[in-house]
């Protein structure tokens, strides 16, 4: 039997949801289906962000998908397809303007810089890049949401900066 400072409540636009224990609401923030401004209650309280409830666990939920290795092979990959898509770009182009013993160092460097850009848009677009596509990745925030133009270019930018 559950007791009554177990019991929790959602809302889903007007409706509400519950009761549920504790651990069924952390399963489903790790699910998705509960995000960090959901309303919650519980029975005798008002209702709340869902953040704001200790009990709740959102902390477990952003460093649980960590995988460098992974994330490693994606970048690898995405920088891969973005290198072919450029040779291909640069081979169209006149072959006179380009001294053929700088062709590779011109095409890593502008691969490079359009590198954060490109994955700036994918990210704001679809909260992936074909490599994290491809090894089952995506980018969210606490909230489940893809992020805006703005952080997903930081992001970038802090990665090749930082790593």
């Amino acid at each position: 039997m559950v007791q009554d400072d177990e019991k929790w409540f959602y809302k889903q636009g007007v409706q509400e949801n519950g009761p549920f224990t504790t651990e069924e609401m952390n399963n489903l923030i790790q699910k998705g289906e509960l995000k960090l401004v959901t309303s919650v209650k519980r029975i005798g309280q008002e209702w709340n962000a869902a953040e704001s409830f200790k009990e709740l666990h959102f902390e477990r939920l952003a460093n649980s998908f960590a995988r460098p290795w992974s994330r490693y092979w994606a970048r690898g990959l995405d920088m891969l397809i973005l290198g072919f898509l450029m040779g291909i770009f640069m081979s169209i182009l006149p072959t006179i303007s380009f001294n053929t013993r700088f062709y590779g160092f011109f095409l890593g460097i502008a691969t490079l810089i359009l590198a954060i850009p490109f994955e700036a848009c994918l990210l704001t677009l679809w909260g992936t890049t074909p490599g994290k596509w491809i090894l089952g990745i995506s980018i969210r925030d606490l909230e489940g949401q893809k992020p805006k133009l703005r952080k997903a270019f930081q992001r970038s930018v802090l990665v090749w900066w930082r790593g």
